[in-house]
């Protein structure tokens, strides 16, 4: 909390600079404190505070920074009055707030007022008023000054909340309705002070208070004899259990899975733990007409993720079990789906008619938090003793960090550890069908076929969203973590992005065999004590050790939020705000291009993405989901990895009969189908997966006596790999393979092509400075300082036709340099629609 405060003290430093700069209108200065302030706040839960709450300073910003060139748009004169607000220059004003939404600072609370309207009456007294009516939620006696910090509401007046609590309890308990309480929102302003008498300043005020053991959602009532008392607690009881309620502002990354096949089944911050009593199964029917104390996992229908529910075959023996939940992917049985009414305890007033009970056996969890492990119990009491004894827990709210070390080390010795899952790609279909080629072949859109690929890719969008933006987080979180081990040079920065990029690409290629990187790892280390960079002290093998390692994935919505361009010229530069500003990741690339995927993303939203899948998104939201999380997956090897042979080339190719290339993006592609390593969502751009994957063979397999151009990153492994591949298809397919490497001599992968090319092929040589390479980023070309071969092989051709395809690498001894067009642009930060 107090480094999350330092940064808020910084940014409201920076806001006070920005408003001394608009009014004196020194506009350079303007600009420098609205970059400062914007690139403030690392912690995405205080950005989250700061772009959902008013005065919305984030978002208008924001939105400033993209119309720095409009100084009479309304959003200019707007920001004099949202900065007054933000630093607490005009009062908060009076709004409503369901009690729900309040959360508590403190542990516990004397149960006498010591100040106010109230002072020496008990709580108990103004919950009596309240009921009565003799005293309203909506009266001055009433309003609670609050702050909101990490997306809860925080009372600074805990006696008036508890009693707002209490009164609202004993509503839900008659049936009636709980009526809306008033808060004044206080900004976490340094210096500022409250109004209401005390003089004490905001900031000590909530440092002073906050010291919840239960994040807020309980509190003590401590008579003052013995400082004991009764708690009433936020996360069970009779009221505030309602899910809609409970679930309110909150990101929880925890989940329910499979503990089978290990498929998400639910988000944890739907889940409940309750206890309960029942009847004890597998005994006599003496014995199962006792009932004896368990614990129950429940959450809503409409909460499960990747289930199927049948009807349950003992319906009629006992007819509060209404179905029988199976997991979609492996069938295990998960539990069944139950009628409130028929089960006991005062929670179930709480829950709709029909809730989802959870069988705990059949059943995996991942705490929020540092747990590297899922955890697995046989019976869930088991786990709700390391709880606490409330009746009722949101799973949401358990961190297994936050346990008190005797409770960690009780789970540890109950629990059978399992690894995590990590990300990897849903479950659609890996290999495209031949009759979609054919289709693409004869020149329909490529995102368009094959309808059955693209159906189940729509079906499943938002989670193949999210495991490309975690796989994005944590490689760029390595990549920080390295710089910060390398501490790069000036001198050195360019060499170290290139070596990034190539263990990046490296390791794509591998995740999409065997979900482990390890080679590509060896391979950077490599490189970094070649170039005389510091080596790294540890090891990594896979994304289960580089998750454990790197800082906790935040959601797709802060991903997307840290992504910022602009236009300059024709071109877009894309940059990922990070902590450090050295290792800030930038890609250009030309405008023309974006626009083109983009429209491409929104053709594919609103053909295979029904209205129901949105997430309460448009089309357009969705689409530019899809486009953010592409430039994601890329933005890491923005090096030269992105030179090519350029657009010239390729039109004198595809006059030859090109149909593929092999080694591509969707920013640097130029025929219909291309392979690319980020699949399945490069689908959607003509991707057909991988060079070394199986769709490959099924193109040459369709296409007999084509061409394929073959430009790998140069990259030793890669290359050797690309020469076992073009071998081996060269040799089983009728086709025409044209390849450039470079002219490295001693490099295996080179002298093993030079050697099928003496037996069916053609060598051509590219001196360095007399060719050309084609920049996809800058949109022009740029002399090779290297040497280069270029080498086409086929066994079925004669030499006349192998010396027509050779033409292609002519080409790049002729192609003139294009010269880049540079001139101001305006600068575009688009916020991630949620």
């Amino acid at each position: 909390m107090e480094r999350c405060l330092d940064k808020l003290s910084q940014y409201v430093h920076h806001l006070r600079s920005l408003q001394y700069h608009h009014d004196a209108g020194d506009w350079n200065r303007l600009w420098y404190a609205l970059e400062r302030s914007l690139g403030c706040l690392t912690c995405p839960h205080c950005r989250e505070d700061e772009t959902e709450e008013p005065p919305h300073v984030l978002v208008l910003l924001q939105t400033i920074r993209t119309r720095w060139d409009e100084p009479d748009h309304r959003f200019h004169m707007d920001l004099k009055l949202c900065l007054q607000k933000r630093l607490g220059l005009l009062p908060p004003e009076k709004v409503g707030s369901p009690i729900a939404n309040i959360f508590f600072t403190q542990e516990g609370h004397s149960a006498r007022f010591r100040h106010g309207s109230h002072r020496g009456y008990t709580v108990e007294w103004l919950v009596d008023q309240l009921l009565a009516n003799s005293v309203r939620p909506k009266d001055e006696s009433m309003v609670l000054n609050v702050v909101r910090f990490h997306g809860k509401y925080r009372s600074l007046n805990n006696r008036p909340a508890a009693a707002l609590v209490r009164f609202a309890i004993a509503l839900e308990r008659d049936g009636r309705c709980v009526p809306e309480g008033t808060i004044r929102v206080w900004p976490i302003t340094k210096g500022l002070r409250m109004d209401d008498g005390s003089g004490q300043e905001v900031i000590s005020k909530f440092l002073l208070a906050s010291d919840s053991k239960s994040h807020g959602r309980g509190i003590v009532a401590r008579s003052q004899h013995n400082g004991n008392g009764d708690e009433i607690s936020l996360g069970g009881g009779h009221w505030q259990n309602h899910l809609d309620n409970l679930v309110c502002g909150r990101s929880v990354t925890g989940t329910l899975r499979c503990g089978q096949c290990q498929n998400i089944c639910a988000s944890l911050q739907h889940v409940y733990l309750v206890r309960d009593v029942h009847q004890p199964a597998d005994k006599s029917l003496q014995e199962r007409l006792k009932r004896v104390t368990g614990c129950f996992a429940i959450c809503r229908e409409e909460h499960l993720e990747g289930c199927d529910t049948f009807p349950h075959p003992e319906r009629q023996v006992m007819p509060y079990k209404v179905s029988i939940l199976q997991c979609r992917h492996c069938s295990l049985k998960l539990g069944n789906i139950q009628k409130t009414r028929e089960m006991e305890g005062d929670w179930r007033s709480c829950f709709p008619p029909l809730v989802a009970c959870l069988k705990c056996e059949a059943m995996a969890f991942e705490l929020e938090s540092a747990c590297p492990n899922l955890l697995q119990t046989k019976k869930w009491i088991t786990f709700a003793s390391a709880l606490g004894q409330r009746c009722m827990v949101s799973l949401g709210d358990v961190s297994f960090s936050a346990l008190p070390l005797r409770d960690r080390n009780f789970l540890r010795k109950i629990a059978r550890l399992s690894p995590t899952r990590v990300p990897a790609p849903v479950a659609i279909s890996s290999t495209i069908s031949a009759q979609g080629f054919d289709a693409i072949l004869k020149g329909e859109d490529s995102w368009q076929l094959p309808l059955q690929e693209m159906n189940n890719l729509g079906r499943c969008i938002h989670e193949q969203l999210a495991v490309d933006t975690e796989i994005f987080w944590l490689f760029a979180k390595l990549r920080e973590d390295i710089i910060k081990h390398v501490r790069p040079a000036r001198s050195e920065k360019h060499e170290f992005i290139n070596i990034f990029s190539r263990f990046y690409m490296s390791s794509r290629t591998q995740l999409a065999d065997d979900n482990t990187f390890s080679q590509a790892f060896l391979k950077m280390q490599e490189e970094l004590r070649e170039k005389g960079l510091a080596t790294l002290p540890w090891d990594l093998h896979s994304l289960v050790e580089l998750k454990q390692q790197v800082e906790k994935f935040p959601g797709t919505a802060i991903c997307w939020m840290c992504l910022c361009w602009y236009e300059n010229g024709g071109s877009t530069s894309f940059s990922f705000d990070d902590e450090l500003e050295h290792a800030r990741l930038t890609m250009t690339v030309p405008t023309v291009v974006c626009k083109r995927l983009r429209q491409t993303c929104l053709d594919f939203t609103q053909k295979f993405c029904s209205d129901t899948e949105f997430g309460g998104s448009e089309p357009a939201v969705l689409a530019d989901n899809i486009f953010r999380t592409t430039v994601l997956n890329y933005v890491l090897s923005s090096s030269n990895l992105h030179w090519g042979l350029g657009p010239h080339v390729y039109k004198h190719a595809i006059s030859l009969g090109a149909v593929l290339e092999c080694y591509s993006s969707p920013f640097n592609s130029t025929l219909p189908m291309f392979c690319s390593q980020c699949v399945p969502l490069d689908y959607i751009f003509g991707s057909i997966g991988p060079f070394q994957g199986s769709n490959v063979d099924i193109v040459l397999q369709q296409n007999a006596d084509k061409l394929i151009i073959v430009a790998p990153p140069y990259i030793e492994s890669e290359l050797q790999a690309c020469v076992e591949r073009v071998c081996y298809l060269s040799k089983r397919y009728s086709l025409l393979a044209a390849c450039i490497f470079p002219d490295w001599s001693d490099a295996q992968s080179v002298k093993a092509l030079i050697a099928q090319c003496a037996q069916s092929g053609v060598v051509v040589r590219l001196p360095a400075l007399k060719h050309y390479y084609h920049d996809y980023s800058a949109g022009n070309t740029v002399p090779a300082r290297f040497a280069s071969l270029g080498f086409v092989l086929s066994k079925d051709f004669d030499d006349g036709r192998l010396d027509a395809i050779a033409g292609i690498f002519e080409l790049m001894r002729t192609q003139s340099a294009a010269h880049s067009t540079k001139g101001s642009g305006k600068r575009h930060a688009y916020q991630a629609a949620t």
